[in-house]
């Protein structure tokens, strides 16, 4: 009597196309989290970016005992170092300036910060994202900077207006 023994080496066909498609479907689903994390990433960062150089122009108003100014368009800010006095940003004293990828908007018809040599704000605003309808879906810590006369802090805008965190 022979006893046969098969010893199976390596998959069959369906256990590979099995295994094949549970990797493409955690992969799959890898990828939405991915694509709905670097959306949440990117608002944080564009808001802490204008959060930084809000703060660090007020710093400078404050130690030079200079007026600064942040004038703020669509997607982007130019900050300006009066130095001829005269309270309006010109061309020869843009100092820094930085784009944003999401648009921004202001609660105020105001598209200028001037910051005195005591740091204070003449015209308290906020400031926030003009996220798309996915905001909900993307659900950033912070979406919005709320500007007083004084204080300059980041926050998550609610009902229209910004809640500070």
């Amino acid at each position: 009597m022979s006893s046969r023994k098969s010893k199976q080496k390596g998959l069959s066909l369906i256990e590979l196309i099995v295994v094949i498609t549970l990797i493409a479907i955690l992969v799959g689903i890898a990828g939405l989290n991915f694509k709905k994390w670097n959306a949440k990433y990117r608002a944080e960062n564009e808001i802490k970016k204008l959060y930084t150089c809000l703060m660090k122009t007020r710093m400078k108003a404050m130690k030079e005992n200079m007026l600064y100014i942040v004038k703020l368009e669509q997607n982007q800010y130019k900050v300006y170092k009066d130095k001829n006095n005269n309270g309006q940003p010109d061309d020869n004293e843009l100092i820094e300036e930085g784009k944003i990828e999401d648009p921004f908007k202001l609660d105020s018809n105001k598209k200028l910060l001037k910051m005195d040599k005591r740091g204070i704000i003449k015209t308290p605003c906020s400031i926030w994202l003009d996220l798309d309808k996915n905001e909900e879906l993307i659900n950033p810590e912070y979406n919005c900077i709320a500007i007083s006369r004084t204080r300059i802090k980041m926050g998550r805008r609610k009902e229209n207006e910004c809640k500070i965190r």
